[in-house]
This record gives C-alpha cells, sequence and structure tokens, in this order.
C-alpha cells in the first residue's frame, strides 16, 4: 500500500509542477500520470485479491486526501470549462441572470483586467450558457468567495468529493473504495478541472440515502437540486419518486425555488443547451458507427428512441415489482449504473465526467465495466484539440488535421472496446458463478 502510494503521489506532483498556467500539461503527461496511478491502484487491489491481505484503511484514506491537495494545486488541464464557470458567477452578481446574454455580447465592454482574461478564454462565447441553477448557485457563490478565483469552485468540488466517499465508508467494501478514491478521473475531472457534476453526484447519493429511509420529501428535494446539476438525471426519478407524493411536492416545490430567481424556462431549458444538442459531437461511437454505415440527420433519433424502448422496458418491470413491493413496504433500489451507462452511449457527447453519475450505484454494485470505463474515459481527450498528428514518413510533428473535439477512430475503439470486453467478461463471470452455485446446492 505504502509504495503504492508513494509512487502515486511522485505522478501527481510531477503533473502538479506541469501545470501551473493555463495549457502547460499535455496530454501525454496526462494520459502518463493517469496509467501510472491506476497501475498503482490496480497492484495493490490485486494483492489484496491474491492474499487475502486486508487493505489498510487509514493508509489508503490518507494517501486518497494527499492526491486530493496536490489536485487542489494544480491548474486545469486540457480543460476551459471553468472560465465559463466564473463568468457565470459574475453575471449572476452583477446583473442577477448568466442567461439572459450571451459572453460575447461584452466584448469590447469595460471589465477589469482578470474578467477580460476570463471573456477571451470561454469557448463558444457566442452562446448563452448551458448550466443549471445549483451549478449557478454554487458559481455565484463562487464568486463572492473570490471574485475570477478558481479555489472556491475546487474547495465546493473536494467537499463533495470527500461527502461521498464518508458517505458509503460504511457500504463499500476497501477494495472497491480504494479504486474510487484513488481514480484518476476522479481527481482530474473535479478536484482539477472543478466540473460540477460531482456535487451533483452527492446530491443524488444522499436522495438515494433518503429514499431508502422513507424520508420522502428531503428525496425529493435533494432530486432538484441534482436536476439542477444536470437535467438528464431525470431518467432516474420515476424510478424514485414513482406513487410517493410528497416526494412529488418535494422535488416540484424545490425545482421552482432554484430557478425562480433567473426564470423557470431560462433555468430549466437554457438556450445554450438547445445550441449545444443540436450540432454537438464528441466521444460518441454509436453515432461515429452510424454515420460511417449510412449517414442520416435521424441519428439522434434513432439512438434516443433506442434508449427509451430499453429504458422503458426496465421501467416496466420496475413498476410491477414497486407495486409487489408496497406491500411489504420495501424500497429497492434501482439500477441507475445501468440506466446512465445506456443514456450516455446513445447522446451526441459523453464527457469523461459524466461517469461520476455512476459511482452512486456502482459502489454499491461493484462492476468491471464501469472500473475500465473511469479509466478509459480519459482517453476521449485525445481529440483534434490536444492530438498532434505524426507524419512517419518525414519523420516530424505537423497541425493535426482532425476538428477540434474529432476523434481518430483508434480512440474510440481502444476506449469502447476495452469497456465492452470488461462488460461481456462481467456477464459471463456472472452466469459462469450462478451456474456453479447451482450445481453446488444441487450436489448438497
Amino acid at each position: 500500500m505504502v509504495l503504492g502510494g508513494l509512487v502515486a503521489t511522485c505522478a501527481w506532483l510531477y503533473l502538479c509542477f506541469s501545470s501551473q498556467h493555463y495549457g502547460d500539461a499535455s496530454l501525454l503527461q496526462l494520459l502518463s500520470v493517469s496509467g501510472i496511478v491506476t497501475l498503482a491502484s490496480l497492484s495493490i487491489w490485486w494483492h489484496h485479491h491474491r492474499t487475502g491481505n486486508d487493505i489498510n484503511l487509514a493508509a489508503m484514506l490518507a494517501f486518497a486526501l494527499l492526491f486530493r491537495v496536490i489536485g487542489f494545486a494544480t491548474f486545469p488541464i486540457l480543460e476551459d470549462d471553468f472560465y465559463r464557470f466564473l463568468w457565470d458567477g459574475f453575471q449572476t452578481s452583477t446583473s442577477g441572470s448568466p442567461y439572459a446574454v450571451p459572453p460575447a455580447h461584452f466584448f469590447g465592454s469595460e471589465l477589469s483586467p482578470k474578467f477580460e482574461l476570463i471573456l477571451d478564454s470561454i469557448n463558444y462565447p457566442e452562446s448563452a450558457t448551458i448550466y443549471g441553477p445549483s451549478t449557478q448557485w454554487m458559481f455565484f457563490l463562487s464568486y463572492q468567495l473570490a471574485p475570477g478565483g478558481i479555489w472556491p469552485l475546487k474547495l465546493f468540488s473536494v467537499i463533495a468529493d470527500i461527502a461521498i466517499i464518508v458517505l458509503l465508508l460504511k457500504t463499500t467494501s476497501r477494495p472497491v473504495l480504494l479504486l474510487y478514491v484513488w481514480s484518476p478521473l476522479v481527481i482530474k475531472e473535479f478536484v482539477i478541472s472543478v466540473h460540477p457534476d460531482i456535487v451533483g453526484a452527492l446530491f443524488l447519493t444522499l436522495a438515494l440515502k433518503a429514499y431508502t429511509a422513507k424520508k420522502d420529501i428531503t428525496m425529493g428535494t435533494l432530486l432538484a437540486l441534482a436536476l439542477g446539476v444536470k437535467l438528464f438525471v431525470i431518467i432516474i426519478v420515476p424510478f424514485l419518486v414513482l406513487f410517493r407524493w410528497r416526494a412529488w411536492l418535494g422535488l416540484l416545490i424545490s425545482a421552482t425555488v432554484i430557478a425562480w430567481p433567473f426564470g423557470l424556462q431560462n433555468a430549466w431549458l437554457p438556450s445554450g443547451l438547445n445550441t449545444m444538442s443540436s450540432g454537438w459531437l464528441f466521444n460518441a461511437p454509436l453515432y461515429e458507427l452510424l454515420n460511417a454505415v449510412a449517414p442520416s440527420s435521424h441519428t439522434t433519433l434513432i439512438l434516443l428512441t433506442a434508449f427509451t424502448v430499453v429504458a422503458g422496458s426496465y421501467g416496466l418491470v420496475w413498476l410491477c415489482k414497486a407495486i409487489k413491493n408496497r406491500r411489504n413496504n420495501a424500497r429497492p433500489i434501482p439500477r441507475g449504473d445501468y440506466l446512465f451507462a445506456l443514456l450516455f452511449i446513445c447522446i451526441p457527447a459523453l464527457n469523461p465526467w459524466y461517469a461520476i453519475w455512476l459511482a452512486p450505484f456502482v459502489l454499491r454494485w461493484p462492476s468491471i465495466w464501469a472500473w475500465v470505463g473511469s479509466v478509459s474515459l480519459i482517453l476521449s481527450y485525445a481529440s483534434g484539440i490536444n492530438l498532434p498528428l505524426i507524419d512517419s514518413t518525414a519523420h516530424s510533428v505537423t497541425v493535426s488535421t482532425l476538428a477540434n473535439y474529432q476523434h481518430p477512430a483508434w480512440v474510440l475503439i481502444v476506449e469502447f472496446g476495452s469497456i465492452a470486453v470488461a462488460l461481456v467478461y462481467s456477464v459471463t463471470r456472472s452466469k459462469y458463478t450462478k451456474h456453479n452455485n447451482v450445481k453446488s446446492a444441487d450436489a448438497n
């Protein structure tokens, strides 16, 4: 444990010193450090699996905290989304809403040097913000603590991350917890790059806890806060609230309260989100495959219809079980990991930080495919904007001919091929285990 922790610490320190300003760290550095940290945690897990020796919880958590301290001191790597977060907080604080006008409207305006730099660094400045009301309150609070400073957002991310660990500490085995608390994706995307999804994952984790504790109003409130981070959380809502009118009440009231100051339509259906969903394509293997076989403007409709059919079928089965469970007052948790994974493979843009939404479920039902996915999704940074094109004949490096957010075929094959292999292995292993258990029972 100590040796693996020291190796991972050195890797994170190297990345920290390599990224103190925008654009410092390279794709190769990120992938190298992620690979080293993954191998370190995997070696500890494998040693535990082979020998049966227990994992030292105190050492595991101490190193996990150290990684987060180092990540706190690291400038966001291969990311510029945080500039939008800082700008939204500024707009909410000064004008009352970040949804009214896009950042490009302020080009040429008199701003402080800090916010001029922030404005000039925002991607897609002609589009208004896409972020929901929960995140806007967080950006607002960040501005109040340190206008234009990134450290409050990092602090919120670390607090949410640690809270998730504490909440699941007693219900998750140490080997599984190790793979989360040492996860390069968690540290890179949330501690370093401050994506707000970690806060939404905390709300969802708390909502599941309230669900099992039969605190329906609290559950509804927490689900509203999670929806305010990412609207796609709506896919899990019907499974939890279902026949519970108090949960619906808490959900509707809370959704109204957090969005009211911004305007309900602006906050829940921002215009920037429509712009993004209409033309954005990133890390979407099914889209790439369908467009290569038979290019069509209906690809999105086809994939979302497929998702609706599969998720709806699961929903009908769940409804039948829920009616039966009502009689004995049981509250089983739905397989949100399956639902979110299915959704993510069907949407046109799969960002690596979306994987955190599986965490509240994966830490309950550990799976090899989900862990492999958390590792392989970091490969999505190998896109045109970060990946140079090597001319092997001239032995030189030229500017990539890929579009900024386009991936070479090998990236998608490695990234999602590894997940597919892990999924097949998981299913095969599960069937084999069940078969052996049945044979043992028959023999007895």
